[in-house]
């Protein structure tokens, strides 16, 4: 039971309460002595657990003769706890949204690591773009596929949905040229240069400059700061303008 009950934890219930419902589940219709006796808990907070309970759906009573016994739920109302979680989630994030935004310092630089922290990172970045916005990459030849299989090709699907100004320079292989006949089906440009003196990827964009290599241990660093950034983009336009279109 005690496994069951941290699992229980996890989806919303605290932990007398879990011990409480995980103790139901095993004995059926109980009173609630015989759920404290089962549990250790004290009677009277089995009694404000049973209450807390029945709100949430989980817990129902029974009368047997001039007994009052109590019955779990079936387990599938979870969905409902769940699902309330979500919209009470949904309705808080943009509070939690304007105070992650809310910096009395305009500049922030982050380091991270790992392939997670890597890939979090990206997607931090596409997730605050808007559509039209500049999405400038420097980029060696990606080493997703060995790093993370699959997760190179859902992003660039989905960031071609967001039908960004996304410009990439790589140097010249057969991946950069590959990727140049089929830029446009991914709402992208591709332009190729002879050579490229790092094997790391930069990201140019209006929240932020990013970069970090693809050798382990992956470590990385993103610059926040509007006029670094600006600088870069500016940088980034005047270096594309000056490439043939190959």
């Amino acid at each position: 039971m005690k496994k069951l009950s941290s699992e229980l934890e996890n989806i919303g219930l605290d932990e007398k309460e879990s011990r409480v419902y995980a103790a139901l589940l095993e004995l059926g219709s109980s009173t609630a002595l015989a759920i404290a006796r089962h549990t250790g808990v004290k009677r009277p907070t089995v009694y404000y657990c049973i209450d807390v309970l029945k709100k949430k759906g989980l817990v129902y009573e029974e009368m047997l003769g001039l007994k009052k016994r109590f019955a779990p739920a079936h387990p599938d109302q979870f969905d409902a706890i769940i699902d309330d979680q979500k919209r009470k989630f949904a309705s808080l994030l943009p509070r939690l949204t304007a105070l992650y935004h809310l910096r009395g310092d305009s500049s922030r630089i982050k380091y991270f690591e790992g392939v997670q922290g890597a890939i979090g990172m990206h997607e931090l970045t596409l997730k605050e773009l808007q559509s039209g916005d500049p999405y400038y990459v420097i980029a060696h030849n990606p080493n997703w596929d060995n790093l993370a299989p699959g997760w190179i090709d859902d992003f660039v699907t989905r960031r071609a949905k967001r039908k960004l100004d996304t410009r990439i320079l790589y140097p010249d292989s057969a991946f950069a040229r590959r990727a140049k006949e089929t830029a446009a089906a991914y709402n992208q440009k591709v332009k190729i240069v002879t050579s490229m003196p790092t094997e790391s990827v930069v990201v140019i964009c209006p929240q932020r400059y990013v970069t970090h290599g693809f050798e382990s241990p992956i470590r990385g660093v993103s610059i926040e700061n509007k006029s670094i950034v600006e600088t870069q983009l500016g940088i980034f336009r005047m270096l594309w303008d000056a490439l043939p279109e190959n």
